[in-house]
């Protein structure tokens, strides 16, 4: 079994796993907090989730999205019946089979099926506290953020990873990703619980530095789109190098994915 890292800062519990493929690492983190979990982890990495998962007082656990790094063992928590908490617009595909393209195979393996319960509009901790629950769309349709006004805290799923943008998912949506990291900014909070970057402090300033970036980033593809530039020839001006994970995923991630996107936003 890997050992994950384990983390604690302002009463709230993380574990980070990592997985790699051909020379390439990705993290993927869990949060506990107040007896509640957010994200289990995927199940390429479940002995060492299952222990760190195991090891706290769980009342109910929220999920950020159904991508399987995130919900790949929330069937852990259907077998001791703790409600497990999806954006309702994939509850019933949750309870389904999935299947995977080879690299996220590798990566993280397929969710196991499992039974979720649509969000509410808050959670409960089990000291009454209250996590604020906001719709966040971009990454992935069925996003969602979570608010826990009493730390400070806004746990982002995919939304932050990262300052500076390279790479995207051929299904992501960047005009309604920047608009939620603009909805996002308007709440209270100094530390981002993120899924991949773990926690990042100074978070609502560095929301808003990856905003900024977005926006210069559109602005520069609509810039080379008016003067007659196609999006393969924007890609290579503004993306020159392919990375690995590119061709590990067979397109399904790539620059052109932003570029083809952000195209399409207008100004």
């Amino acid at each position: 079994m890997k050992k994950l890292k384990i983390e604690t800062r302002r009463g709230l519990r993380m574990a980070v796993g990592k997985r790699s493929f051909a020379g390439y690492s990705l993290n993927t983190c869990s949060y506990w907090v107040d007896g509640v979990i957010v994200d289990t982890g995927p199940r390429s990495l479940r002995a060492g989730f299952r222990a760190f998962l195991a090891a706290q007082p769980v009342e109910k656990v929220v999920l950020t999205h159904s991508h399987e790094d995130h919900c790949g063992n929330a069937v852990l928590f259907n077998e001791k019946g703790i409600p497990v908490y999806l954006h309702p617009g994939t509850v019933d595909r949750a309870a389904q089979p999935v299947r995977v393209p080879f690299y996220r195979w590798v990566f993280w393996r397929p969710r196991s099926p499992f039974k979720a319960e649509p969000l509410p509009g808050a959670i409960e901790t089990a000291r009454g506290k209250l996590i604020q629950v906001i719709p966040a769309p971009g990454h992935a349709p069925d996003h969602v953020a979570y608010l826990y006004p009493e730390e400070g805290v806004l746990f982002t799923g995919d939304l932050f990873v990262s300052t500076t943008t390279k790479l995207g998912m051929r299904e992501e949506d960047y005009a309604a990703w920047m608009n939620t990291l603009a909805k996002l900014l308007e709440y209270d909070f100094d530390l981002i619980c993120c899924g991949h970057a773990g926690m990042v402090p100074n978070g609502k300033e560095m929301l808003a530095k990856k905003l900024h970036k977005l926006q210069e980033l559109k602005e520069s593809i609509l810039h080379l789109k008016e003067k007659g530039w196609s999006d393969r020839e924007i890609e290579r001006k503004l993306f020159p190098h392919t990375r690995k994970v590119e061709l590990l995923s067979g397109g399904e991630w790539g620059s052109i994915h932003i570029v083809r996107a952000l195209m399409n936003t207008g100004k």
